[in-house]
């Protein structure tokens, strides 16, 4: 016994003394960050001070097993002095030292002087938390100052201006103008080195605006700018625009970089959108409404599986359960199966409670004891015929109710005071849940009425949306009509000068075209206004041949494109002709000719010519459709031998007489 007990005691202090161990490394790791942190967050004689307070905290880890209260109170002091010293809101491992000290104080035990302890000590660390969130709290100038400070001291020529009337700013608003200036002191740091930098605070009639800007770098010292905004700006952007300010930033005007932000003094309260006012109060009612409603299946299969487990528990253990357990159990499962039908049949569910009740209390379970069985048996049916009936059938469950307590205590031989009891309790009942069915009735009544509200609302936009596409339409008509009756009158002028001056035709005929363009530009934007929401996309303008390039480059580099002569203004067909032909011969020739494919334009000056050299034959191409769009721009075709392949040249007229024909 004596060589077992000497063992554990070793074990015990070779534990304990692991466990010192582990407490003094912990209390270096937690120290040496707190010296770093705390040297960063202050200057001068503050840093001597809040250095203290620090390491006064964390070097509490080192003794928190040897004295418990004294290391969870010198814990909390160092937090909070260090906090008072600092402001600083980025609190690093400071808090560490408190929760571990005040963790090992409470795990010695729950004896009545432990507990008097802790209770104090509880109270001990709430107020150095309220005097931790008091200094961290407050910012205005005097931190600015600080932090500008600090800045200067590692080594970065920042100075700081404060103009006009310095007003106290809301918590967000002062919080958000600190984090500005930290935030842009951060990235002239990590971006421009030691650049000189101002810090410009300037309190305007209902705004504050903040300038931070560095000169360029010095010379020999490059400056690395982001190509993009990084994560600093993204969030500083989101402070800003949370309070109501905006932000910008970008180089300045002598090479170096500049941050501006201008916050608002008092929040500005956004005006809601036209339909989100509704969207609110019904989303109001509707959440104001979900503890009134019928519960779905799940939730009712639920409700009742447990409150039949529940009572039939009580009957099984009831000590006033009188006759065979079977019968109790059955009876008792009866009443809680019945609670599924409850809100349909609310009055027949109160029945036929009340009549499995009666042999309960007749020689089975009593229900005149207080248990789970009796005060389901007197609550839950009344409350359903008061909730969810009529006002006749909640009347009528309310006096068989009452006549059945009037019953019972005629057979028991009770009081007319426990009778009377019985029923004023039950009339109470009786009288909120006819309440709760009345609350429930009127925000029914009010989402009903909000979404007709919301209907009329809506088709009274969609009415005045359509009146205003209409009246876009009627002008867009009236202007296509002005393109249309113009080139009426140029087509009349051309064609007197189709036979004496073919070069001022085919001026003609191009302003002819652009009209025409124009106007089917028009068209479609009518189309647009008047396509439901339901409709394909945006009708999208026809390709003509100053997009062959791009088709012939999604080839994947099997076709060689050429160009000769001298490209000119081509009448719409047959410009649109071409574009179709060169895809069309692409998407044949891909299928069926595994070899290079050469095309060539050749704008002569009556005709564009399209040749397509093939060095496999290509006897597919073109089929009849192919055929019958050339013949309508009036062109030709015609096919050559070209070694083992073949040449299919496609002529296209680009004269008046074709556009005539």
């Amino acid at each position: 016994m004596s060589r077992g007990r000497a063992a554990v005691d070793r074990a015990r202090a070779l534990a304990g003394s692991w466990a010192g161990f582990v407490d003094a490394g912990v209390a270096v790791v937690l120290s040496a960050g707190a010296l770093a942190t705390a040297v960063r967050a202050s200057s001068g004689v503050l840093t001597a001070l809040a250095v203290a307070c620090a390491l006064g905290g964390t070097t509490a880890v080192a003794w928190r097993r040897r004295c418990p209260l004294l290391a969870a109170v010198v814990a909390a002091a160092g937090l909070a002095g260090y906090a008072c010293l600092t402001h600083e809101h980025d609190l690093g491992v400071e808090p560490f030292p408190v929760l571990l000290t005040f963790y090992t104080a409470g795990a010695r035990g729950l004896t009545r002087r432990h507990l008097v302890q802790l209770a104090a000590l509880l109270g001990y660390g709430i107020l150095a938390c309220v005097a931790v969130a008091a200094a961290i709290g407050e910012l205005t100038v005097a931190d600015l100052a600080a932090l500008v400070e600090r800045r200067r001291a590692g080594g970065l020529p920042a100075q700081l201006s404060v103009t006009g009337a310095v007003h106290v700013l809301p918590a967000s608003t002062d919080l958000t103008l600190y984090r500005v200036v930290q935030e842009a002191l951060t990235n002239v740091v990590k971006h421009a080195s030691s650049a000189p930098t101002q810090i410009r605070v300037a309190f305007e009639p209902g705004e504050v605006d903040v300038r931070v800007i560095n000169a360029a770098p010095r010379p020999g010292v490059t400056e690395r700018r982001p190509a993009r905004s990084g994560h600093g700006l993204v969030g500083m952007r989101e402070r800003v625009e949370a309070c109501g300010g905006t932000l910008g930033h970008g180089s300045g005007p002598d090479g170096g970089y500049e941050v501006h932000a201008r916050l608002p003094l008092a929040r500005p309260r956004p005006e809601p959108e036209p339909g989100q006012t509704r969207s609110r109060v019904r989303a109001g009612i509707t959440r104001a409404a979900s503890g009134l409603r019928a519960p779905s299946t799940g939730s009712r299969v639920a409700l009742t599986a447990v409150v039949l487990a529940v009572l039939v528990a009580d009957a099984v253990v009831s000590g006033d359960r009188r006759g065979p357990l079977a019968l109790n159990v059955g009876l008792t499962a009866a009443m809680s199966l019945l609670l599924w039908w409850r809100r349909p049949a609310p009055l027949l569910f109160l029945v036929a409670v009340n009549l499995l009740a009666l042999p309960l209390s007749n020689g089975l379970t009593s229900i005149n004891a207080p248990t789970l069985v009796s005060t389901y048996v007197f609550v839950v049916p009344l409350w359903t015929v008061a909730a969810w009936s009529t006002a006749g059938a909640a009347i009528t469950g309310l006096a068989l109710t009452a006549g059945a307590f009037a019953g019972e205590g005629a057979y028991w031989h009770l009081g007319v005071g426990n009778v009377v009891s019985n029923v004023v309790v039950a009339t109470a009942l009786w009288v909120v849940a006819r309440v709760v069915r009345v609350q429930r009735t009127m925000i029914g009544d009010l989402e009903r009425t909000s979404a007709r509200l919301e209907a009329e609302q809506e088709a009274r936009e969609f009415l005045a949306l359509a009146g205003e596409r209409t009246q876009m339409v009627r002008d867009l008509d009236s202007s296509v009509a002005e393109q249309v009756s113009g080139m009426i009158v140029l087509a009349e002028g051309t064609d007197a000068l189709g036979c004496t001056d073919p070069e001022a035709a085919i001026a003609s005929i191009a302003r002819i075209e652009a009209s025409g363009r124009a106007a089917l530009g028009q068209m479609r934007q009518i189309l647009g206004l008047l396509r439901a929401e339901h409709d394909p996309a945006e009708l999208r303008p026809l390709l003509g041949i100053e997009h062959i390039h791009d088709l012939i480059g999604r080839s994947g580099g099997l076709v060689d494109l050429t160009v000769t002569g001298r490209p000119g203004p081509l009448l719409g067909g047959i410009d649109v002709a071409a574009y179709r032909l060169v895809a069309d011969v692409l998407a044949r020739t891909g299928r069926a000719v595994t070899g290079p494919v050469t095309i060539g334009l050749h704008f002569r000056d009556d005709v564009l010519e399209l040749g397509i050299a093939l060095e496999e034959s290509c006897p597919d191409w073109p089929d009849t459709a192919t055929r019958e769009l050339i013949m309508r721009c009036d062109g030709q075709i015609s096919r050559s031998v070209l070694g083992a392949g073949e040449k299919i040249t496609v002529a296209l007229p680009r004269q008046v007489e074709a556009a005539a024909r």
